[in-house]
């Protein structure tokens, strides 16, 4: 479980490298999740976009193992 200590939070995130490998570096994708949700939102999604993309999610401030300051 990978967290930024912030001088104000904690931040839960999670980073997907792409599964191809390719001469050419890929792509970088953060996906911010809306109210009331966590990263989980876009679980459904990951194995599409992480193919060709390298992928950053995150919790928002107080939402999934976010801290709330």
């Amino acid at each position: 479980m990978p967290i930024a200590h912030l001088k104000t939070a904690k931040l839960h995130y999670l980073q997907l490298d792409p599964s191809c490998e390719t001469e050419l570096a890929p792509q970088h994708l953060v996906m911010v999740h809306g109210l009331a949700t966590s990263l989980a939102f876009w679980y459904h999604l990951t194995p599409a976009l992480a193919l060709p993309h390298r992928l950053t999610l995150f919790d928002l401030r107080g939402h999934g193992r976010s801290s709330m300051p």
